[in-house]
Order: structure tokens, then C-alpha cells, then sequence
């Protein structure tokens, strides 16, 4: 598990499980109260499970660009 690193004026870490590299931007580092769930990049890629992608990194197949959809929003989140 990997640690955010405190932004000014942001608050403070947040624990991020997973990969580093499936994340366009650092999760907590959007706007309050928004997630994942909520931005028109993310996508998911359908096969038994839903696994969960953002559009903004190049997926792979494998588990590295997955995302977790209640991550907060990172500072490229887009309003669907």
C-alpha cells in the first residue's frame, strides 16, 4: 500500500491501495466530495467482475490500471 503525499492546503495522506500507475492524478487531490464514480473518465471493462479503469491511462489487461471506484477524485476529475 502506498501513501499520498500532503499537498499544501490539501489536508492529510490518504492510504491508497493498488497501483500508482492506474491513477491519472494522485486520488484526494480533486475536488471534496467527489470520487471516482462521479467523473466521465472512468470505465469499466466487463467480463465476470466489472474491473475498473480510468480513462486517462493507457489500460492494460491486468490488475495495474485498475482504479477503485470510491477513491476520491484526483485533480483531473471531469463532471459526467
Amino acid at each position: 500500500m502506498s501513501i499520498q503525499t500532503a499537498l499544501p492546503g490539501i489536508g492529510a495522506p490518504i492510504p491508497i491501495k493498488g497501483s500508482r500507475n492506474a491513477y491519472a492524478a494522485p486520488p484526494g487531490t480533486g475536488p471534496k466530495g467527489e470520487n471516482c464514480r462521479s467523473c466521465r473518465h472512468a470505465w469499466y471493462h466487463e467480463t465476470s467482475k466489472r474491473y475498473w479503469k480510468c480513462g486517462l491511462v493507457k489500460a492494460t489487461r491486468g490488475t495495474g490500471t485498475d482504479i477503485r471506484i470510491s477513491s476520491p477524485a484526483c485533480r483531473l476529475w471531469e463532471k459526467k
